[in-house]
């Protein structure tokens, strides 16, 4: 013998009501997370990471950083190299006013003498000279950095990572290569041999895709950068 319930209050059925739009609206995101995590599944950019020390959470973690354009040059045959809007600590400063004369308010960032920090495309570059389109200093393209080095905590090292990543407009996959001493590179040894693991130096990718659906699920960049470094 079935009974059936009182019927629900006004209260009781607002409530139900909201469930059900938080229930829809879940839904929603979960979908336009998905679509996201399609978008990015093939990356404009690349982080490429060379680690140059051990691999610890008690020791700094010494490693280079450069940044590219996926499939850039040649049609699509290869990445480009990227410039970063820094002085290389060795080079002189620009002369004032920094290589360049314009109104304040015309560029983004101020110019400064040692940059203003921004990622710049390969292709900016003309006759060993570069304009840079956010601060517009105009550069002796070896006095600019193409690539950094870090000697950083782990920790902070995941956080400098994650910072260039968006930077990058969180669209890039993470390339890290190893010293020959690493147990990535003497595992890779081990699997295709001592030539393809010197050539490669240990290589792990990370692809963007992976990284967006790691953060859906719950993730930070940083901590899954710490993991990847200390994988």
């Amino acid at each position: 013998m079935s009974s059936q319930g009182a019927p629900l209050t006004e209260e009781e059925r607002e409530a139900a009501a909201l469930i059900q739009k938080a229930v829809a609206k879940m839904a929603e995101t979960q979908q336009d997370e998905l679509v996201k995590a399609k978008k990015f599944s093939k990356s404009h950019f690349k982080i490429q990471l060379w680690i140059k020390s051990d691999r610890s959470l008690q020791k700094p973690l010494a490693f280079t950083l450069s940044l590219w354009e996926s499939g850039k040059r040649l049609h699509g045959g290869g990445d480009e190299s990227m410039w970063i809007c820094r002085k290389r600590p060795d080079a002189p400063r620009p002369p004032k006013p920094f290589g360049v004369a314009h109104r304040p308010g015309t560029f983004a960032k101020e110019a400064t003498p040692d940059g203003c920090d921004s990622v710049i495309p390969g292709d900016h570059a003309v006759k060993g000279f570069i304009l840079c389109p956010f601060c517009g200093v105009r550069w002796d393209t070896e006095h600019i950095a193409d690539a950094l080095f870090y000697r950083l905590p782990v920790t902070k090292a995941s956080e400098v990572v994650a910072e260039w990543y968006r930077k990058l407009n969180n669209d890039a996959d993470i390339y890290v290569k190893f010293r020959p001493e690493d147990v990535r590179v003497k595992m890779m040894a081990r699997l295709y041999g001592v030539r393809h693991a010197r050539q490669h130096k240990g290589l792990v990718i990370y692809p963007n895709a992976n990284l967006v659906r790691d953060c859906i699920n719950g993730a930070t960049v940083e901590s899954r950068i710490k993991a990847l470094l200390l994988a």
